[in-house]
């Protein structure tokens, strides 16, 4: 788990999401928690942009994403937080109304179909 509180409002750089092309960048303060958390996940490996030469079986064991963002000021409180999907409800008592997003290997991970591996 890397410190949610990175974002814009924090006077941090964030985490930039870009429609336009398939990155996700985070803020570089939280590399450290990420890469713990990475090596924790998956067995002791580091992350790595490099090549992964994968099979299917190998990607579906690789670690989903989860990204809280935080929610507004203005959310309905009166909605129960832990009855509403991807909402963060009982997984974080503080912040239930923050928004969950779960991203699968399949989804972070770019095949190359000419070299036959993973980015």
């Amino acid at each position: 788990q890397a410190s949610r509180n990175n974002g814009y409002g924090g006077g941090g750089v964030g985490a930039v999401v870009e429609s336009g092309t398939p990155y996700i960048l985070l803020d570089s303060s939280i590399e450290s928690a990420f890469q713990s958390a990475w090596k924790k996940a998956t067995r002791g490996k580091a992350f790595s942009s490099g090549k992964l030469y994968l099979t299917e079986e190998e990607i579906e064991k690789m670690p989903t994403l989860i990204f809280q963002f935080q929610s507004a000021g203005s959310v309905d409180r009166s909605i129960n937080p832990t009855t509403v999907a991807n909402m963060a409800g009982d997984l974080d008592p503080s912040s239930p109304y923050d928004v969950l997003v779960a991203v699968p290997a399949t989804h972070y991970l770019q095949y190359n179909k000419h070299g036959n591996f993973y980015r």
